[in-house]
This record gives structure tokens, sequence and C-alpha cells, in this order.
């Protein structure tokens, strides 16, 4: 047996393949239970809500808020009892997964994370039932879990809108594949003439069509005790930096819409999140992805300004970047924002 974070939690590895693997998993009173382990790992509740969704769900809030920005490492922080039941940002592909290139499908399983030391992975490993059950378990299309033919998808409704409106099918906006919305020149020239000719109101229509993954109250599976518990916003960004057109203009006015409404999301999700006012946040669409880092602080900035009453932080892995210590400067701790 290959023993990796999956094994380890479920008693055995993904070795004879995706079909053999679900056959041998199923979810009871919300544990994932392996008839290889007597482990019963809490899977949480998975919803994949609207940014539309969560903002008509809103509670009232008249709490103060704040934004701070510190280092530190995703899968520990999830351990730290300071962070029970807060809401952690998770850096993910629109599938809700941790793809490590477009050429990666759920049936290559996830014991593969452990080998990715990037964030997104990290975090998926640290709520290790939740992923397993994303992967493995999870109904879509009728079907049981996520295969190379079929899988969530977070951007499918903006997808639409932006089809209807520009004319084109959705395929020649781009093609999904493995949770990468691979972007063709055709549709970022026309997604960016489109979004030019819109007006606040139009452009937060189409805000509000953008999904992410809530994973609420899933168990830590790093604590051995199993009483640590936090919930999960799984967003993605445009992996801009995965193609041949990386330098197209159009690139920049559609990233940015994802990357408002997924910061918006996040922290209405927060603010709905009955365990905590705690909010940690990434650098989603950052690195790899090739989004720029102003794009991605001005968007947490347009978000915070618009939801108020958690306590957010922005976690870098390494250095704390100047764009991060900037701008929780403008929200410092007991301010009132929103």
């Amino acid at each position: 047996m290959q023993e990796n974070w999956f094994s380890r939690i479920v008693g055995f590895d993904e070795s004879a393949g995706p079909d053999a693997v679900r056959a041998r998993l199923r979810v009871e009173d919300g544990r994932l239970v392996s008839d290889a382990s007597e482990r019963r790992p809490a899977v949480g509740t998975l919803t994949l809500p609207s940014l539309a969704e969560l903002s008509s769900a809103r509670p009232d809030s008249g709490r103060a808020g704040s934004l701070a920005a510190t280092q530190g490492e995703a899968r520990a922080m999830h351990a730290d009892p300071a962070n029970s039941g807060a809401l952690i940002q998770v850096a993910s592909q629109f599938n809700l997964l941790e793809m490590v290139s477009p050429s990666v499908t759920p049936d290559d399983g996830v014991g593969r994370y452990e080998w990715d030391h990037t964030q997104g992975p990290a975090c998926a490993m640290a709520a290790g039932a939740a992923t397993i059950y994303r992967n493995y378990l999870v109904p879509v299309d009728g079907g049981q879990g996520q295969s190379a033919t079929r899988q969530l998808d977070a951007l499918a409704d903006l997808g639409a809108a932006l089809s209807e409106a520009t004319g084109l099918a959705p395929v020649e906006l781009w093609r999904m594949r493995n949770g990468y919305a691979l972007c063709t020149d055709e549709g970022l020239t026309a997604i960016a003439a489109h979004l030019r000719d819109l007006g606040e109101e139009e452009l937060d229509d189409l805000r509000g069509r953008l999904r992410i993954g809530l994973v609420s109250d899933a168990e830590v599976t790093d604590v051995a005790s199993g009483e640590q518990r936090v919930s999960q916003a799984l967003c993605s960004a445009l992996p801009i930096a995965y193609g041949a057109n990386s330098t197209h203009p159009g690139w920049e006015p559609f990233a940015r819409l994802v990357l408002e409404a997924s910061y918006e999301a996040t922290l209405l999700a927060g603010l709905a999140n009955p365990h905590s006012d705690r909010v940690l946040l990434t650098a989603v669409g950052g690195g790899v992805f090739g989004n720029d880092p102003s794009w991605i602080a001005s968007a947490i900035t347009r978000a915070m300004g618009r939801v108020s009453g958690v306590e957010a932080v922005v976690v870098s892995y390494a250095s704390i970047p100047a764009w991060a210590t900037r701008i929780s400067g403008d929200y410092p701790p007991g301010s009132l924002f929103g």
C-alpha cells in the first residue's frame, strides 16, 4: 500500500482506480466510512452557492470588523485551536479540487496532493475527509463523484450569461479542462468588449452568478481527537499563465470580475458562519495562475468595503507581501466598514 494522507485516513490507497475506491467508501450521518479503517471523520456539508444567493441571505450586521495580514502555513493553521470554527479560503479550481495542471483529472486521485507543495492542496489535505468526498462521492450529473467526464463547474452560470451576451457558445469563450477555464482569444476579446459597456449594476449582476464551493463544519483530519472543525470557501481564479495568450489585454477585466466576486462571496459566507467571525483569506489567482497582485489587493479591498462584521486575515506562506500590509492598514481592529 502506498502511504500518503489519503491512505492514512481510509486505510487503503488509490491504486485500484476510482471505481474501486468508491466501492469501499460511503457517508453515514455526515461521516466518511471506509471498509478498511475505524476512523469516521466528518465530511462537513458541501454547497455551491452563488454570490447572489449569499448576498440575498446576508444576515444583518452592525458589528465592527478588521483586516490583518500574517505569515503562516495553511495546513497548520487549520489545526490551530485559535482557528476552530473559522472560515478558511482555499485557492482551488472551478471543480473545487486541486489539479496540478489541466491534464490531471479526478480519476487520478487525491493522494498526489501530498507532493504539491502549494497552499491549496495543503488546505485540501487538512480537511481530508471533505476533499475525499468532493472527489469520489459528491453527486454530479446523476453520478457519484467527479471523473474525467463529469465535474462540478462553479463558473458555468457566469459562462452562460456571457455566452448569451456575446453571442458566442460557452466553448468559444473558454474550454473548461479539469477546473481550469482556458480562455480563447476570441472569447477574451468579446468578454472584454461586453464588460466595457456595462454599468456597475450590470457588472454586479454578472458577479452574482459566480459560485464558490462552501464546505461547512468539516473535520480537520490532521487533529487526532477529531474535535477541530473549520469551514472552507473553495475559490478559483482565471488561469492566465496557463495558455499561449497570457498577454492578451482581455484577461484583466474578466479576471478582476472573477476575483471581486470570489472575495465578496467568501466574506459573505464568513459573515453567515455561526461558529466564528474569523475569515482567513489567501491570494487566489496569485503565483502560477498569473493574476496581478494589484488585482487581488483591489478585490479584497472592494469586498471589505461591502461586507462588515468579519475578522479577516490575509495569510501568506512566505513573507507578507507589501500589498497585504498596505490594505490591512485600511481596516484596523475595531473599525466599522461595509
